[in-house]
């Protein structure tokens, strides 16, 4: 009965508390992209946090004459950075944010995200700086994230020995150190372990579990950026080379794609480069990127072979440092674009060894894989921008001569109303280690497909997104014994009533035939109800309804409920976030619903099995400092065990405590 009563209050509550949180646009922007649902898209986000941090903090200048710096704003596309282009052109250099109103396919909505990421100077008065004011005119930081479980799981008790199956404690603890000087030099300092793995000095412990580091400087001459230490590479649509923020399948984005490389400060301990790399901007028209790296990786190894790369991170266990540092790799390349009037062209090409064989696993899925030791890879990239159309995609071929491709038209025929067609055709023997890549997986690999997107907004109180990818896998797969086919679509309502009332309404499908499944197909779905209630500028309250379904003719189902309040003090630097949800699910129909959480961390837990799930969030800034402390509980009605395994709870209840700490000087 509770369950019912609190279910027709909140749907009174969903009639009456429609409105949009204007809070935390990199939030609400993450949220968007992890909205696929599953723990990469959350590690994915995660990794990509501190970028729009930092955009936050050093803005990019919306009159640069560097088209790229444009390009790494994936909010833009190509049609509406060429009309930033024209209408400077033909007005001049942007005077305030607020002109860009004037550019007709940027829509209010647009120019609200942008303007948290973005600053209006004039190019022609840019400073120089000396080198003792990049050095010392800066400013420093350092923060701390701390994260653990309160109840003592099945890996920390310790057996009839006396030992316990993790090396280390409970914390997972990470600290970061951080210099910078507008967009000119930053370098940066990133440790952490994991819950579990040991802290301390002796047989193979260093401390900290994982440190990276890095510097980088910019406009030094001829030099447009330049990094040593740790960092990622993008090029093209990333069939080879692929690494960046990417806006998925949302038609939001821009599939920004280009030439990219920058610094790499996240916690997460794969898919990044380690050496150095540097782009050279030759002339306007054409730059020049070129990346060495040598990096150990971890990979489970049996003598003088490597069957796969290990991307957990975790160094808990006698047996997980086993497989630490296993693998040395060694990549280096060369990537370069040129601009011939409404065309801008790529080339890219790279070299990777390991000093140890891959050799495919003996399932049926990695029979289209080969053996290698090293190899090469090249691609070409095109983009053809003009009007209200714009063209772009990328053809990658591999060390045995497989293809893949992915090509992409957007089309602009008003205001405000987007269309978009791609098509990818990616070859199952294709093997690029480092691939990133639009799809049903990120290897760019067996895969074909279609996809089509629309995003609307025909008046001021209504936006419309709409999209629908048509997929075939011509090998089997981890999901799939055969070829397989299948079709994933989303739609997405946003009602913008006024400045206090607002409505999302999403619905999403998406299956697969020839699946692992006894019936021979897979079938998951969700709508979605979210509105915000803002009665002032320092409170919200944010409601949620959702329901799922999962399978075919015998599907399964469940909902998640919560509720949500922000509060931020007006005379004192607080800040407060609560929730309670209560759900019902099996695992198969599980739901994923972002939450707020410490700086540094993102949150989009699975909800599944009955239960409740409660969290507060508190932040509290002291002029340079700032702390914020997250505690959260998982509640279950239906079991008396949590998890499985190493991280089994005996209990029916999971609670959770998160700090972050950070100082400015």
């Amino acid at each position: 009965m509770h369950k019912a009563f609190f279910i027709l209050i909140f749907i009174s509550l969903t009639l009456r508390t429609l409105a949009q949180d204007v809070g935390n646009v990199v939030d609400e922007v993450l949220a968007d992209v992890a909205e696929a649902g599953d723990e990469e898209s959350e590690e994915t986000a995660e990794m990509d946090f501190e970028y729009w941090e930092n955009l936050v903090e050093t803005k990019i200048d919306i009159n640069t004459d560097n088209i790229n710096e444009l390009r790494s704003l994936p909010l833009l596309n190509d049609i509406q950075i060429g009309d930033i282009i024209d209408y400077r052109k033909k007005y001049g250099d942007l005077a305030s944010i607020g002109e860009l109103k004037g550019i007709l396919s940027l829509s209010p909505e647009n120019i609200r995200r942008l303007s948290h990421f973005i600053t209006v100077n004039n190019a022609s008065l840019r400073p120089q700086y000396t080198l003792r004011e990049l050095l010392t005119k800066g400013s420093h930081s350092v923060s701390s994230n701390n994260k653990m479980v309160f109840e003592r799981q099945k890996a920390y008790i310790s057996d009839s020995t006396g030992n316990a199956k993790y090396n280390g404690g409970r914390m997972k603890w990470s600290v970061k150190y951080r210099y910078k000087f507008r967009d000119r030099i930053a370098w940066g300092i990133t440790c952490e372990k994991d819950a579990g793995e040991s802290f301390g000095f002796g047989d193979r412990r260093y401390g900290f579990d994982y440190y990276s580091m890095f510097l980088r400087i910019r406009k030094l001459g001829i030099v447009d950026n330049l990094i040593l230490g740790d960092y990622i590479v993008r090029f093209g649509q990333g069939l080879m080379l692929g690494g960046g923020f990417s806006m998925g399948k949302l038609m939001s984005g821009g599939g920004a794609g280009g030439m990219q490389i920058r610094e790499y400060g996240s916690v997460n301990e794969n898919r990044f480069y380690r050496g150095a790399a540097a782009t050279m901007k030759i002339s306007k028209r054409l730059s020049v990127s070129a990346f060495a790296s040598a990096n150990l990786i971890d990979a489970t190894c049996e003598g003088n072979v490597f069957h796969s790369l290990r991307t957990d991170g975790y160094h808990r266990s006698d047996r997980e440092l086993a497989n630490k540092d296993n693998l040395r790799e060694c990549i280096g390349g060369v990537m370069g674009e040129c601009r011939v009037g409404d065309f801008l062209f790529g080339a890219a090409a790279y070299y990777f060894n390991y000093d140890k064989t891959f050799v495919p696993r003996s399932q049926l899925r990695y029979a289209s894989m080969y053996e290698c030791r090293d190899g090469v890879g090249a691609s070409l990239s095109y983009r053809y921008a003009v009007r209200k159309v714009s063209f772009y995609g990328e053809t990658a071929v591999d060390k045995r001569g497989n293809f893949s491709t992915i090509n992409t038209a957007d089309f602009q025929p008003a205001p405000n109303y987007n269309l978009r067609l791609s098509y990818r055709n990616y070859s199952p023997h294709y093997q690029a280690f480092k691939a990133l890549s639009f799809g049903q997986a990120s290897r760019a690999s067996n895969e074909e497909g279609l996809y089509a997107g629309l995003a609307a907004e025909p008046c001021k109180w209504l936006s419309i997104e709409a999209w629908t990818d048509v997929f075939r896998l011509p090998w089997a797969g981890a999901f799939n014994r055969m070829p397989a086919t299948g079709n994933e679509s989303m739609m997405r309502f946003d009602f913008h009533f006024n400045r206090r009332y607002d409505l999302i309404v999403r619905l999403k499908h998406k299956e697969r035939n020839n699946s692992d499944r006894d019936d021979g197909i897979a079938k998951t779905g969700y709508l979605r109800l979210n509105s915000v209630y803002k009665p002032s500028e320092k409170l919200s309250l944010v409601t949620c309804l959702q329901f799922s379904r999962a399978g075919g003719e015998d599907a399964v189902h469940g909902y998640l409920a919560y509720q949500d309040l922000k509060f931020e003090a007006a005379k004192i630097p607080l800040k407060l976030s609560l929730r309670y949800a209560l759900f019902s699910a099996p695992y198969d129909a599980r739901i994923y619903a972002m939450e707020s959480d410490v700086t540094g961390t993102f949150a989009i837990p699975g909800y599944f099995y009955d239960g409740q799930r409660v969290y507060m969030t508190l932040g509290y800034k002291m002029g340079k400092m700032t702390l914020q402390l997250k505690i959260s509980q998982w509640h279950y009605f239906d079991r008396q065990r949590v998890s499985s395994g190493d991280s089994e709870i005996d209990g029916n209840r999971k609670t959770e405590l998160s700090m972050f700490f950070k100082f400015n000087f």
